[in-house]
């Protein structure tokens, strides 16, 4: 008999303490934020609430991780593309609520372009590289 429920009761205590991502403490999501709702994806992404704690984690194919600075609302910003004097986030494609990729392009610091300049334009970057990346809530 006590068996009967004991089940229900697992499954309400699994249910309730795995809400967050198992008791992260914080969701990595803002609230109501959904890039797969988005009409213009660069745009939502410059405007995640940085003073909040929230920043973009990005990963290389070779599995180094940067924090995203161009991504602010100090960005030029068109639908699929963010660009800083330093370096531009190229074909933005949203894969989920909260994660995109990108074509990462770096500038060289040392001979910036002019800022009426910098865009995707390959040909200015100093560095190419396919990144993903997703919000992270810094403790």
């Amino acid at each position: 008999m006590p068996d009967r429920f004991l089940l229900p009761v697992f499954i309400a205590v699994v249910f309730l303490t795995g809400c967050d991502g198992g008791g992260s403490g914080g969701s990595d999501i803002p609230p109501g934020f959904n890039l797969l709702e988005s009409a213009c994806p660069a745009q939502d992404i410059n405007a995640l609430p940085v003073t909040e704690g929230y920043v973009w984690e990005c990963i290389t194919a070779e599995g180094e991780e940067f924090i995203a600075g161009t991504l602010s609302s100090l960005s030029l910003a068109s639908c699929f593309f963010a660009v800083s004097r330093t370096d531009a986030y190229c074909g933005i494609e949203v894969l989920g609520k909260a994660s995109f990729a990108a074509s990462h392009h770096e500038f060289d610091l040392e001979n910036l372009p002019p800022s009426d300049q910098v865009s995707c334009d390959p040909e200015i970057a100093f560095v190419i590289e396919d990144v993903e990346c997703r919000t992270v809530l810094l403790p």
